[in-house]
């Protein structure tokens, strides 16, 4: 089985980012046609009502219960993957809302199977990011020890790498990255909830590390990730309208309509990362952090 997963929780604007993520797939074909699936995780199924996808229907005390002991949002992200891979066994990429695709979706499956996984982009390594949360977090780390499922304690790199998390793709037959990716999740949340520097990405950081024993690929010409909050506030206020363009034709048709208005960074920006990415493919190191471009 091949499931395309997304979780989508509260009334705000990810609600409309979820949909307009699922209508750009269903204009490379529309969902009853291709052979994987698209399930929704929520807790408002009336949101996706009509759109051919596979609804699991959350409730309060599952989101709560999700959280964690010390109540970690992003932990939930987590959480969906290891309850879909028990649901739907096989090949499970989950793809966050803020997302859209630039090929089709068929292609997330490719490279990915027992051993091979996928994120959405290697940002770049802890130190050289240059970024405020990446330096702290490399500081807790370093300062840090940690335990595996089997109780075997291992250091962590203080240059480790971090993925982008956007796109997450894994077989279920390595069920046990994703286990041990939570295990490190509720082992580093408690040590940095209340850093000087707000540290909400330790999810992704988590995952990277246990899927870099796998073989990875990145999904980054595949899925556009428009996480930037330049890039993301705007396109949010012109979601609902968007959204509202041909409201009768089918997902198809509506996705070929609005994928015309997605959001894009600018040419200076797509020189920028592809000049970083460049660089960092020779082997130099090169602060700053790759992203969609």
């Amino acid at each position: 089985m091949k499931t395309i997963l997304y979780l989508c929780y509260g009334d705000g604007p990810q609600i409309d980012e979820t949909r307009f993520s699922l209508m750009s797939a269903f204009r490379f074909g529309s969902p009853e046609t291709c052979d994987h699936q698209f399930v929704v995780y929520t807790e408002n199924p009336g949101q996706f009502a009509g759109l051919g996808v596979k609804i699991v229907e959350l409730d309060a005390a599952t989101l709560d219960a999700w959280l964690g002991r010390d109540g970690y949002a992003h932990r939930r992200k987590t959480m969906t993957i290891v309850n879909a891979m028990r649901r739907f066994p096989g090949s499970v990429v989950f793809v966050d809302c803020d997302t859209y695709f630039l090929k089709p979706p068929a292609a997330l499956f490719s490279k990915l199977g027992h051993g091979r996984t996928r994120l959405h982009i290697l940002e770049g390594r802890l130190i050289e990011s240059r970024n405020a949360a990446n330096r702290m977090l490399s500081e807790i780390v370093a300062a840090h020890t940690f335990f595996d499922l089997n109780g075997r304690e291992f250091t962590i790199c203080p240059d480790a790498a971090m993925w982008n998390s956007g796109v997450l793709g894994i077989d279920s037959r390595d069920a046990r990255l994703m286990d041990e990716t939570l295990n490190l999740i509720d082992q580093m949340w408690p040590l940095v909830k209340n850093a000087p520097v707000a540290i909400h990405h330790v999810e992704q950081f988590a995952t990277g590390y246990f899927f870099g024993t796998s073989q990875i690929s990145e999904s980054h010409d595949i899925v556009y990730h428009y996480w930037p909050e330049s890039v993301r506030l705007p396109f949010r206020k012109r979601l609902p309208a968007l959204l509202a363009i041909a409201a009768d034709a089918s997902p198809a048709e509506r996705g070929k309509l609005i994928f015309c208005e997605r959001p894009r960074t600018d040419y200076l920006w797509k020189l920028k990362i592809g000049m970083r990415t460049g660089l960092r493919r020779m082997g130099l190191r090169v602060p700053g952090i790759r992203c969609s471009a």
